[in-house]
C-alpha cells in the first residue's frame, strides 16, 4: 500500500480534525485531483522521453495522449438531437448553454466489451466529474476507488456511478460562476438486473451478484424521467431522456443512481461540455 498524503499547510497550528463523513469526502475528492495530476503529469513525461520525430502542433500531441478518439457530432442528425433532448429534459431547469457535444471512443475498452454484451439492459447515463480529473478519466478511464481507500463516502459502495438526471451529475462538476464550464461523460452502463433500494448500503460486486443475483444498484430517487418519453439509440442503447416527475415511496435520494462494481460494465460514448447557468 502506497502512502498518500493529504498537502495542507497549517504552520505551527494543528490540522481540524476531520470528524464528518463531508469532511472526510472532500479530502477524499481532493486525493483523486491530485492522482489525476500525475497521470497527466506521467502522460506528458512519457512523451517527452519518446524518439523526437516531426514536429507536431502541442494540441495534437496531447489529444494523443489520452488514448480516446473523439469527433463532433452532427447537429442535425438524430442522435445529437435524442442527447440534446435528455439534456434539455433532465436539467432540473437550469439555464445552460451546450459547448460542444462529442462522440468518443476509448480503444482500451475494445477487450472487455464481451463482458459488456454479456449483461443487458443497457442505459446511457450521466458522470460528472471535476474538468482536472478528465485528463485521467479519459487516458484511463473511470476507476473503482482501490480496497485501501475508506470506505466512507460512498452511499453505495466502492463503484462508479451513474445518474439518469443531469441535474444530479452536474453537482460533481464543481463549477462556479466564476468558471461556469462543466464537462460529463455520458457512457453506456450494462445494469442487467439491478438490486433496487430507497437509501444507502454498503455494497460489492460479491455481495449484489453473489447474494442477491443482481448486476448493479439502483438508489431510488424521488424524481424520476418519464418511462413514456424515453429514447433508443440504433444499437438499443435507451436513452432516459423524459420529464422530470415525482414517484411514490419514501426514498432517500431527490434522483435515481446507478451503481455497477465491475469496469466492464461501461463503455464511455460521448463528452458534453456546457455552461451552466447560476440564476434560476
Amino acid at each position: 500500500m502506497r502512502a498518500r498524503v493529504d498537502p495542507h499547510d497549517f504552520g505551527r497550528s494543528l490540522p481540524p480534525v476531520i470528524a464528518t463523513n463531508d469532511d472526510l469526502k472532500l479530502k477524499l475528492d481532493l486525493l483523486e485531483v491530485l492522482s489525476n495530476l500525475e497521470i497527466s503529469q506521467m502522460l506528458q513525461k512519457q512523451e517527452a522521453e519518446k524518439p523526437k520525430g516531426p514536429a507536431i502542433h502541442p494540441l495534437d500531441r496531447h489529444y494523443d495522449m489520452l488514448n480516446t478518439n473523439m469527433e463532433p457530432m452532427d447537429k442535425s442528425g438524430n442522435e445529437y438531437k435524442i442527447i440534446e433532448k435528455f439534456i434539455e429534459k433532465t436539467n432540473g431547469g437550469r439555464k445552460l448553454d451546450i459547448n460542444t457535444i462529442l462522440k468518443i471512443g476509448r480503444p482500451d475498452e475494445e477487450g472487455h466489451k464481451d463482458v459488456l454484451r454479456s449483461v443487458d439492459n443497457h442505459k446511457l447515463l450521466w458522470h460528472g466529474s471535476r474538468l482536472s480529473n478528465f485528463v485521467g478519466i479519459l487516458s484511463q478511464g473511470l476507476r473503482i476507488a482501490p480496497p485501501e481507500a475508506p470506505a466512507n463516502g460512498y452511499y453505495f459502495g466502492k463503484g462508479l456511478y451513474f445518474a439518469d438526471v443531469l441535474a444530479k451529475s452536474a453537482n460533481y462538476c464543481c463549477a462556479s460562476s466564476q468558471n461556469p464550464t462543466a464537462v460529463l461523460l455520458l457512457a453506456e452502463v450494462a445494469l442487467g438486473t439491478p438490486f433496487k433500494t430507497p437509501s444507502g448500503e454498503f455494497l460489492n460486486y460479491d455481495t449484489v451478484k453473489g447474494q442477491r443475483g443482481c448486476d448493479s444498484t439502483h438508489g431510488l430517487g424521488r424524481m424520476v424521467p418519464a418511462e413514456d418519453e424515453y429514447e433508443t439509440l440504433s444499437d438499443g442503447v435507451v436513452v432516459p431522456a423524459g420529464t422530470l416527475k415525482p414517484v411514490d415511496g419514501i426514498q432517500h435520494l431527490l434522483y435515481n443512481e446507478f451503481i455497477v462494481y465491475r469496469r466492464e460494465q461501461v463503455q464511455l460514448r460521448y463528452l458534453v461540455a456546457l455552461d451552466l447557468g447560476f440564476s434560476w
